[in-house]
C-alpha cells in the first residue's frame, strides 16, 4: 500500500491546523477570565471609591470571577492598614492577578478565613460568583468589606 507525498502532507497540515486551532481556542479562553478579573477588580474598587465618598452607605454586590478561582484573597499591605493587596487562589490560576483596593478594612465572618495568617482573609468562591458587602457608617473613615452570612439550616 503506497501513499502518496500529497496525502501524507494533507494529514501533517491537517494536525498542524487542530493544533494551532486547540491553542488560539484555550489562549482565548484564558484571555477571556484575564477579562473578568480585571473587570471584577475594577468594578470593586469603582463601587468601594463611591462608598468611601458617600457619608454612609450598606450595599450588597455580586460579582462574576473566573471559574478556576476559588477564593478571593486580602492581605495588608505592611505598614499601611487602609490598603490592601487583592488577588486570587489558587496561585497557580493562569489570571492570578494583584492589585491594590484602597479605603477599605476588611472583616472575616466565621467560616470564611482560610489560611488567615498565612494568606491573609479569603473570602470561598461560588458557581463563579462572589458576594460582598460594603459598608460604611457616618464615623467610620474606611469601607468595610465583608461576605454576606451563610445561614446555616
Amino acid at each position: 500500500m503506497k501513499i502518496s507525498f500529497a496525502m501524507i502532507f494533507s494529514i501533517i497540515l491537517i494536525i498542524v491546523f487542530l493544533s494551532v486551532a486547540f491553542f488560539g481556542i484555550k489562549k482565548f479562553i484564558s484571555f477571556q477570565d484575564d477579562m473578568k478579573a480585571g473587570k471584577f477588580m475594577s468594578d470593586l474598587q469603582a463601587d468601594v471609591n463611591e462608598m468611601w465618598q458617600s457619608e454612609q452607605g450598606y450595599q450588597t454586590n455580586t460579582y462574576d470571577v473566573p471559574k478556576k478561582a476559588e477564593y478571593f484573597c486580602f492581605k495588608e499591605q505592611p505598614a499601611n492598614s487602609i490598603n490592601y493587596d487583592a488577588y486570587f487562589l489558587p496561585k497557580d490560576y493562569e489570571g492570578t492577578i494583584l492589585e491594590h483596593v484602597n479605603w477599605v478594612n476588611i472583616i472575616a465572618n466565621a467560616g470564611d478565613s482560610y489560611q488567615q495568617e498565612r494568606e491573609g482573609i479569603c473570602f470561598k468562591v461560588e458557581n463563579a460568583k462572589i458576594g460582598i458587602i460594603l459598608e460604611k457608617r457616618s464615623a467610620d473613615q474606611q469601607v468595610t468589606i465583608r461576605r454576606p452570612r451563610i445561614e446555616q439550616e
